[in-house]
């Protein structure tokens, strides 16, 4: 990232801390890059308000990403971490003012729909069947018109015979739309079982899109952990302010 400006300036240490780094590091993780980040802070009362502005460049050849709907839903995440943390401690509440994001995409990248990532993790004897069932899933994938960056099966014979479905897409799908999904890829897999593996199977099916990956991601890299929680409240910057709110 070039450029990260907090107006006014004094609030530069709080943002970067709260939500300058741990942006740029999820951001990295999916394939985008954090260049320019411009936070407006309004302290009115108890109340924090934040204003965003971002320049996101796409980098990652791995798959399209809606990139505005991710990075405001990671920013609104590291807002409700902001308010479980420092905000609890000093009794300030954090809101989202507004966010402005700016973009830039790669112009014809993307995963050809014809080379979805196969993995396998089968006994040899069930591979060919196994290989043709996740040939058959991708295709109706497909059909359906949901890009997919990987499948895996992963297939477990101790007692009792386990079947179990991953798949990864390339844009995010809301919740609706994902419970829809795994129940008709539940049954296409159970049709499958039944017809080249022709013995009983218990059959778990998840389906991940990069909404996923940054909620995963921002769980582990942007929750603030109590000690995390004492080093911010700890910086000598951020007490200074805390202090001109009048919170200390």
């Amino acid at each position: 990232m070039e450029l990260a400006k907090v107006i006014p300036n004094k609030y530069h240490p709080l943002m970067q801390g709260l939500f300058i780094s741990r942006m740029s590091d999820a951001l990295d993780s999916l394939g985008m890059r954090l260049e320019d980040v411009l936070i407006h802070v309004n302290p009115t009362g108890k109340d924090i308000f934040l204003r965003f502005h971002l320049k996101v460049v796409q980098t990652s050849l791995t798959g399209s990403i809606d990139v505005e709907s991710t990075v405001k839903g990671l920013i609104e995440k590291l807002t409700m971490e902001a308010n479980e943390s420092i905000g609890r401690v000093y009794g300030v509440t954090f809101l989202i003012d507004g966010i402005d994001v700016e973009q830039d995409l790669p112009r014809k990248y993307g995963i050809p729909r014809d080379k979805s990532k196969l993995v396998l993790n089968v006994p040899p004897d069930l591979e060919e069947s196994v290989r043709r069932i996740g040939k058959g899933l991708i295709i109706s994938l497909r059909d359906w018109g949901i890009p997919v960056v990987s499948l895996a099966l992963n297939v477990d014979t101790t007692t009792p015979n386990r079947i179990g479905l991953v798949v990864k897409l390339e844009k995010p799908l809301d919740k609706a739309e994902k419970e829809s999904l795994v129940k008709a890829l539940r049954e296409k897999l159970s049709g499958y079982v039944k017809l080249l593996i022709k013995k009983p199977m218990e059959i778990s099916v998840r389906v991940l899109d990069p909404s996923d990956k940054v909620v995963a991601k921002v769980m582990k890299k942007a929750k603030l952990a109590e000690k995390e929680v004492e080093a911010i409240i700890g910086n000598e910057d951020v007490r200074a302010i805390m202090k001109a709110l009048g919170k200390l």
